[in-house]
C-alpha cells in the first residue's frame, strides 16, 4: 500500500486536540492538511489532493459532523455519495471501504441510521465495501456506547480500540488486494 509521508504542522495537530481529535487522529488529519474541524463539503473540495496521491486504497469516515452542523440526511447523502463516485472514477483500481457514520447522541441516532442505510445501499454501485460500526459502538437506542466515550461524540481510547478492532481485518483485506493486483500487474 502506498503511504504519503508529509511534515505536519504542530499548530494543526494542536488545534485538532482542543477540538476534540484523539492526538493520534490529530497528527493524521494535520498531516492530510485538516487545520480545523470541517464539513463534508470541505472534504469533496479536498479530492484532487486524493486523487493526485494515487492511493490503492481509500478508507472514509465521514458524517457526523455535518449532523451536528444541521446539514440534512440527503444533503449528507448526496455528498458522500459524490465523493465515493468521484473517487471510483478517477481512481478505478483503487479499493474503497466506506465506514458507517459513527453513532453519537441519540438525538442524531434516526438521521445517522437513516443516512447509513442509503450510504450502504450506495456502496456496491461503486464497487466499495461498507463497514458498520453500530453493532460494536452503539447502544440499543442508537447512542455511543459511553464505555466509548465521555461527551457522546469524540471517541475514548477504549472506543478507538473497539473502532479498530472492525477497521484493521477488513484494512489489512485492502492492502493485500492492492498488493496481489501489482504483483499480477494489474492496476
Amino acid at each position: 500500500m502506498k503511504l504519503i509521508a508529509r511534515d505536519i504542522p504542530p499548530r494543526s495537530v494542536w488545534t485538532l486536540e482542543q477540538a476534540g481529535v484523539h492526538p493520534l487522529l490529530a497528527q493524521l488529519y494535520a498531516a492530510r492538511g485538516v487545520q480545523s474541524t470541517q464539513e463534508l463539503d470541505d472534504a469533496l473540495a479536498r479530492l484532487d489532493d486524493v486523487v493526485a496521491a494515487a492511493p490503492d486504497g481509500i478508507v472514509l469516515l465521514i458524517g457526523t459532523n455535518d449532523l451536528g452542523t444541521r446539514q440534512s440526511v440527503e444533503h449528507l447523502v448526496r455528498n458522500v455519495e459524490t465523493m465515493c463516485v468521484e473517487l471510483r472514477r478517477a481512481l478505478p483500481g483503487s479499493r474503497m471501504l466506506v465506514q458507517s457514520i459513527m453513532p453519537r447522541g441519540r438525538e442524531f441516532a434516526a438521521r445517522i441510521q437513516e443516512a447509513n442505510i442509503h450510504i450502504r445501499q450506495f456502496t456496491s454501485t461503486v464497487r466499495a465495501q461498507f463497514l458498520d460500526l453500530w453493532p460494536v459502538l452503539a447502544l440499543e437506542d442508537g447512542e455511543l456506547n459511553p464505555a466509548f466515550s465521555d461527551d457522546r461524540l469524540h471517541l475514548s481510547a477504549a472506543g478507538y480500540d473497539a473502532w479498530l478492532g472492525e477497521l484493521r481485518p477488513l484494512s489489512a483485506s485492502i492492502a493485500a488486494s492492492a498488493a496481489a493486483v501489482r504483483s499480477a500487474g494489474g492496476t
